[in-house]
């Protein structure tokens, strides 16, 4: 039954003065009782058919179905206008699988997707992040990227906040310490420099016996 509607959906007309009602079956029901805010939520969805930014996926990935569930979520949640967004990041998604990455899309949508603070989200970031541990080993990392939160660029994640490189703690024994600071080991004094310690490398001295 689905693929009858979807069917019939996918040879829906619209125009700038009116966008056409999806076929819907009589099951469906939406809370929706304001025509402004129904013709809200169907302009939002429709911008996965009609926005050139999701336009460049459409060859390989028919955005129908996904409207009919953007137009459902929003049924649910009509105070809240940013109800598509799980569904357009799940149609980018997608489309990334498939080696088309959309950049731009939140901005196209009027959707951020959340980051913890500081960070930033990228359409296609690196899987391995850039911490201030990685910044001194040589980490294979797959190439395909993945969308998700990330430092800006030239930034790196200590902990839980993005800094400069020359602002990376170090870590020794299992404890945190911050750039300039000094340690003892083996006979060497080292400081802590852009995440890693640097040794004088100075030989322990002999012991006599006798």
């Amino acid at each position: 039954e689905e693929n009858i509607y979807s069917f019939a959906n996918s040879w829906g007309m619209s125009n700038q003065q009116k966008k056409c009602q999806r076929a819907m079956p009589p099951s469906y029901t939406c809370n929706i009782s304001s025509k402004t805010a129904e013709k809200d939520f169907i302009e939002n969805c429709q911008l996965l058919r009609t926005s050139s930014v999701f336009s460049k996926c459409h060859h390989l990935l028919d955005p129908e179905k996904f409207i009919g569930l953007c137009e459902e979520d929003m049924c649910r949640c009509a105070q809240d206008r940013n109800c598509h967004c799980p569904v357009f990041l799940e149609y980018a998604r997608n489309c990334a699988q498939q080696g088309v990455i959309l950049k731009g899309w939140p901005a196209s949508s009027a959707c951020r997707p959340r980051c913890p603070s500081g960070l930033e989200y990228h359409e296609c970031t690196s899987p391995c992040a850039k911490t201030c541990q990685s910044l001194n080993i040589n980490e294979v990392c797959p190439e395909q990227c993945v969308d998700g939160c990330s430092c800006p660029e030239g930034k790196l994640l200590d902990g839980d906040i993005c800094v400069d490189a020359q602002n990376c703690s170090c870590i020794n024994s299992g404890k945190k310490f911050p750039p300039g600071s000094s340690v003892y080991q083996d006979c060497n004094s080292c400081i802590c420099r852009h995440g890693a310690w640097i040794c004088n490398n100075e030989p322990c001295p002999g012991e006599c016996s006798v």
